[in-house]
């Protein structure tokens, strides 16, 4: 009986060896049919890599792009006499408002009534008589205002900072409209020591306006001489690699000749100085003017500002007026922002700075090149020299030019919504 199942086992052991060797076969072996299979995949790999491919490419173009752009504007810096700062290097980053800006874009505003009796008291109270035109008033704030309303709606928040004085157009009774919201900021809520007020000195003021409650991560800072002239797109701050665009015009410091007459320049030489100590070992390096229009400000690069120069920036809220060694501000930040890395200087462009004046002709120039050009930013320093007649008249001719070119109020005003 054994011997009759000895053939059937060693078949069945046979046929199983068989079949082992064949499969070990085809596993091996690239037959035809495993090249088949093999084919069949090519087609979701061969995508795979495209993906890679292309992704690399436009990246590698991107690099490229940024490369040639930081080319550029190193020559445009030297051509001006002014070096390359910073270690910038290209980000691979999609760069949209909330990623730069988590938390939306305030605006800012230093206002001072000079004509209020009040104010003219303090000024004498505290060793200055009268006033120049640092103080006057023109009513270009409300009109500053209308701009920013106008020109820039993804801006909701508007803050005016203030020596607890209050615009005569502001509806007072409604500061609340839809999602865009105006509060009146009393210089004691941003000083961090009360006995240093108060203060004529905008450059005290700027160094505290950081501290402004529930400021956004990023502000637009104007003094009420600066409007905006046409629709300001957010991307005029900032480049697509998350780089602060950092306007600059003809300047640059130290501008030791005029330092030696104007206090302004001595404080931006002043502040130039401590960028070099910090960043240069002391040595003397040129660093761009930032252009006098629609500064745009980071707070977190206001409070490191502060963090590393704490005494110039406590001893600058001290000043009640202007002195050699305050420090200026939207100087600094520029210069601050390039050296670490976080923005980069460029020229400015289309922004337009003009003198209002005692002459009417000049003044209808002005008007004239507004109109023209509707610049980005706008500009209206004082230069006026004329007697109160004379001032009456040509601020009366201002607000009319003004009215017509920002005609539509923003909602806080008084009769904003008067349809009769």
């Amino acid at each position: 009986m054994e011997n009759e199942k000895t053939p059937l086992i060693i078949a069945s052991f046979s046929l199983f060896f068989f079949i082992g060797i064949f499969i070990i076969h085809l596993t091996l072996v690239p037959t035809k049919g495993s090249f088949q299979i093999k084919l069949n995949m090519n087609p979701i790999l061969s995508h795979e890599k495209n993906i890679k491919d292309n992704t690399l490419r436009l990246e590698e173009e991107l690099k490229n792009k940024f490369e040639e752009e930081r080319k550029k504007n190193a020559e445009v810096y030297k051509k001006n006499g002014f070096e390359v700062f910073g270690n910038v290097k290209y980000k691979k980053v999609d760069i949209i408002t909330n990623e730069f800006c988590p938390n939306g874009i305030d605006a800012v505003w230093l206002w001072v009534n000079g004509s209020d009796p009040v104010f003219h008291k303090a000024l004498e109270e505290n060793g200055q008589r009268g006033g120049d035109g640092r103080y006057r008033d023109y009513n270009t704030l409300q009109y500053s205002i209308r701009s920013v309303y106008n020109f820039a709606p993804y801006i909701k928040n508007y803050y005016i900072v203030t020596m607890g004085q209050i615009p005569d157009f502001l509806n007072t009774s409604s500061l609340t409209f839809r999602d865009y919201k105006l509060r009146i900021v009393d210089h004691k809520e941003i000083f961090p020591n009360n006995k240093d007020l108060p203060v004529f000195n905008s450059n005290a003021l700027e160094v505290s306006i950081h501290n402004i409650k529930n400021l956004s991560s990023c502000f637009l800072y104007l003094n009420d001489d600066m409007l905006l002239g046409k629709k300001l797109d957010i991307r005029h701050f900032f480049n697509d690699y998350g780089l602060l665009n950092i306007y600059y015009n003809g300047w640059s410091a130290p501008e030791e000749e005029q330092a030696k007459k104007n206090s302004w320049h001595k404080s931006v030489s002043f502040s130039n100085k401590l960028v070099n100590d910090k960043f240069h070992n002391g040595e003397v390096v040129k660093h761009p003017y930032v252009s006098h229009h629609c500064y745009f400000f980071k707070t977190d690069t206001l409070k490191e500002m502060e963090s590393v120069w704490p005494y110039q920036f406590a001893k600058t809220r001290t000043h009640k007026f202007r002195e050699a060694n305050d420090l200026a501000i939207p100087f600094l930040h520029g210069a601050f922002t390039a050296e670490t890395g976080k923005g980069i200087y460029i020229p400015e462009r289309n922004y337009y700075y003009g003198s209002f004046t005692s002459d009417r002709i000049n003044n209808l120039k002005v008007y004239k090149d507004i109109q023209k050009s509707h610049p980005q930013c706008i500009c209206l320093n004082d230069g006026f020299s004329g007697n109160d007649n004379i001032f009456k008249s040509e601020t009366e001719k201002l607000n009319e030019f003004l009215n017509q070119y920002y005609s539509e109020p923003s909602p806080f005003e008084k009769n904003a919504f008067d349809l009769s």
